[in-house]
C-alpha cells in the first residue's frame, strides 16, 4: 500500500495557502498596509517562517486585495538577482509591463523607474533574503542608487515591498547606504517570535488537507516535545506523528526522533532567539530581568559612572588647568558613552535595562552620537559575519524553514 504524502513541510517554505497556519495578526498587518500601498519588513530568527509568511501574502494577496495588484516574488538567493538589470526584467516579466534592457547600470534604473511609474496596477514587490544584495557577491551589482530608486517608487506609492532578513533592515542597510540616505525607515517592522498558545492550539485543531490529530497526539505534542511552539519544531513533531501511525513506535523514541530531527536543523540558540524576540524593536523588548535586578542595574550603572567622572575630574583639576581638565572631562563623557553602548550590547544583564534602553533612546536623539554608533554596528555585524562558519551559513540557507 502506497503510503500517502506528509501534509507538513518540513525545511521548506509554506507554498500551499491551505497548509499555512497562525501569523494571522502579522497577515492582517502587512494586508492593511498594503491597502495603503505601504511596505513591510519581516524579519525574525532563521527558521521561524519569514518566508513563509511572505509566499502566503503573495499566493493570497490579488483574493484578499483585488486583481488591481499585482505580486511579484524576488528570492535573493536567486539568478534572476544577480544584477539590477536581470532583476527588473524578471519584474516586468511578471507583472507584463515593458522594459528594454540595459547594461548600463544608470540607463536601467531610468527604465525601470519610467515604466513603473506609467504602470497603471499596484504593484507588490516581494523581496525574500533581503540580505543577500549586500554581501560581498551581490554588493557591487545593486549600489546606492538601486535602494534610492525602490525608495522613491514605494513613498510616492508606485509600488510597495516586502522584505524578509534575519538581521533588522536598520542593521542591512547600514552597511549599504551608511546613514546619510537611509532606505529602511520607509518600512513597518514585523519580528517573528514563536507560535503564540492560541495559534498552537488552532494547528493542532486545524484539518491538515486529509489528516486530523487525535486527542492523544495533541496531548503528546503539548506535553512531551519540547520548544513545541516552535514553527520549525511543531511542523517536524507533525511529520513524525504522521509517519508514526504506520511504525507504532513508543513515545519515548518518538521524543527522542523529534529531537534528532529538530537538531539537525536548529540549534539551541536559535530556538531561544525564536522564544525571545517579540513583535516590537528590538530596543522596545520588555526587559527580562526581575524587578529588583531592573532597578539594581538601572540605579548602579549611571550612580557609578557619574561617580568615576567626578572622581576623574576631581583629579585632573589637582594636576591641570580648567581648560585641560574641561576637555579632557568631555573625552572621558564620549569615551564613557562608546563604554556603556559596548556593555549594553555585549552583556545581557545591561542591556535588558531599563536604563539601556532608555540611554539608548538619548543616543537617537543625538545625531553625532547615532551617527558613531551606527558604524560601531555596521563593524560589529562585519566581524559576526566573518566568524560565522561558511559551511554552517550555507546549510542554514538551504534547510531554513522559510
Amino acid at each position: 500500500m502506497t503510503q500517502r504524502s506528509s501534509p507538513f513541510p518540513v525545511g521548506n517554505i509554506v507554498t500551499d495557502p491551505r497548509l499555512f497556519h497562525g501569523r494571522q495578526k502579522e497577515c492582517t498587518d502587512v494586508v492593511n498596509r498594503l491597502r495603503k500601498m505601504e511596505s513591510t519588513s519581516i524579519t525574525g530568527p532563521r527558521r521561524i517562517g519569514k518566508s513563509s509568511l511572505a509566499y502566503h501574502i503573495l499566493s493570497t494577496g490579488s483574493t484578499l486585495l483585488g486583481n488591481d495588484y499585482v505580486f511579484v516574488w524576488l528570492d535573493g538567493q536567486s539568478n534572476h538577482l544577480t544584477s539590477m538589470d536581470k532583476l527588473f526584467t524578471r519584474v516586468a516579466n511578471v507583472a507584463a509591463f515593458p522594459y528594454a534592457s540595459k547594461s548600463n547600470g544608470s540607463d536601467a534604473l531610468i527604465e525601470f523607474e519610467d515604466r513603473v511609474c506609467a504602470y497603471k496596477r499596484k504593484l507588490v514587490l516581494i523581496i525574500n533574503e533581503f540580505e543577500t544584495l549586500t554581501d560581498d557577491t551581490h554588493r557591487g551589482e545593486f549600489p546606492r542608487s538601486f535602494y534610492n530608486t525602490l525608495r522613491l517608487l514605494a513613498e510616492q506609492a508606485h509600488c510597495a515591498l516586502i522584505t524578509t532578513s534575519y538581521t533588522p533592515l536598520k542593521n542591512v542597510c547600514a552597511n549599504i547606504l551608511e546613514v546619510s540616505s537611509p532606505f529602511y525607515n520607509i518600512f513597518a517592522q514585523i519580528v517573528l517570535t514563536e507560535f503564540l498558545p492560541p495559534e498552537v492550539d488552532e494547528f493542532l485543531q486545524s484539518k491538515h488537507l486529509d489528516f486530523n490529530f487525535t486527542a492523544s497526539e495533541q496531548v503528546f505534542i503539548q506535553k512531551r516535545v519540547p520548544d513545541y511552539r516552535h514553527p520549525l519544531i511543531l511542523q517536524i513533531a507533525s511529520d513524525t506523528l504522521f509517519f508514526n501511525r504506520n511504525a507504532r513506535l513508543a513515545d519515548s523514541e518518538l521524543v527522542n526522533t523529534i529531537n534528532r530531527r529538530a537538531n539537525s536543523y536548529l540549534s539551541h540558540e536559535e530556538i531561544q532567539e525564536g522564544r525571545r524576540m517579540k513583535q516590537i524593536p528590538d530596543r522596545e523588548l520588555p526587559s527580562r530581568l526581575g524587578k529588583a535586578a531592573d532597578l539594581t542595574v538601572s540605579i548602579l550603572v549611571p550612580v557609578v559612572g557619574v561617580a568615576i567622572l567626578m572622581l576623574e575630574f576631581g583629579l585632573l583639576m589637582q594636576r591641570l588647568s580648567i581648560s585641560q581638565a574641561i576637555l579632557l572631562g568631555l573625552i572621558s563623557i564620549i569615551l564613557g558613552f562608546g563604554i556603556v553602548v559596548f556593555a549594553g550590547r555585549s552583556i545581557d544583564i545591561i542591556g535588558e535595562s531599563t536604563f539601556f534602553k532608555l540611554f539608548m533612546k538619548l543616543i537617537d536623539q543625538m545625531p553625532l552620537i547615532s551617527d558613531i554608533e551606527h558604524i560601531f554596528n555596521n563593524s560589529h555585524s562585519k566581524q559576526n559575519a566573518q566568524s560565522a562558519s561558511p559551511e554552517s551559513e550555507s546549510q542554514g540557507a538551504n534547510l531554513e524553514n522559510k
